[in-house]
């Protein structure tokens, strides 16, 4: 099964990855288990054709939880993946895994660079000119300095976001069509504080809430890489109206 598959070829990307260049990158794989409890939260559309961004894809776990989704549950939609990731050591496995999905009802697209320099400023290069239906993310996390050009570059477009993973945040629900879902795995540090306060004002100016998830160990969901972070999934509507949030959580290894 693709899932398996895009599993096994995490593990094995895993094991040759440089220590100090995935801290440098702030590069944390999901696991299969995380991708598919991530992959089960969106909405689905009954038909159509629905375009996704997964920006710092890794291996592409999380498209290819999703993907399984879709060809199980819909059998009248079709799915677009743009993938997006900047190291060179992981792009053949994510490669792979874009291969193994594609299909009569699945086509993807891998663009090999940083995405936050990418797609900001003027969104108007390919892939990134036309919006997307869904952005599913495990963002790198790291701290941005104030003079870094993510953050000056943010800065110009409005948001403050002084960690890697606000940025992606940011900017991937500014590529999202009106009612279109942000799903994010990511730690739940900009909730509180002075620090993350311009990026949470941005955030709700654009993200309806929907759901948050919190799992109830620090070492649940990267447990293979050694990374204690008190994680949060979250999912909102751009641009949708906002009522309750419905909380859940996980209290051992995420399942769906």
């Amino acid at each position: 099964m693709l899932v398996e598959r895009t599993e096994a070829r995490r593990v094995e990307t895993l094991k040759g990855l440089d220590r100090d260049n995935q801290s440098r990158l702030g590069q944390f794989f999901t696991p299969r288990a995380a991708a598919d409890l991530i992959g089960s939260m969106p909405p689905l559309p009954e038909e159509g054709t629905m375009r996704v961004l997964d920006p710092g894809a890794g291996v592409g776990s999380l498209s290819a939880s999703l993907v399984a989704r879709v060809l199980t549950e819909r059998p009248g939609l079709s799915v677009h993946i743009v993938a997006v990731e900047m190291d060179e050591g992981v792009i053949p496995a994510l490669r792979a895994t874009m291969a193994d999905m594609a299909g009569p009802r699945v086509t993807t697209e891998v663009v090999e660079g940083d995405f936050l320099l990418c797609a900001t400023g003027a969104l108007v290069a390919a892939p990134f000119d036309e919006p997307f239906d869904l952005v599913v993310m495990n963002p790198p996390y790291g701290k941005l300095a104030a003079g870094s050009t993510y953050r000056r570059g943010l800065k110009a477009d409005g948001v403050d976001c002084p960690n890697l993973y606000a940025a992606f945040m940011a900017v991937g629900y500014r590529l999202l069509k009106a009612r279109g879902q942000l799903v994010a795995i990511v730690p739940r540090s900009f909730a509180n504080g002075a620090y993350f306060e311009g990026f949470r004002v941005d955030l709700l100016a654009n993200l309806a809430l929907d759901r948050l998830h919190e799992f109830g160990s620090r070492s649940t969901v990267f447990a293979d890489t050694g990374v204690l972070q008190e994680n949060v999934i979250l999912t909102g509507t751009k641009s949708g109206s906002r009522g309750s949030v419905v909380l859940s959580q996980s209290t051992g290894t995420p399942m769906p």
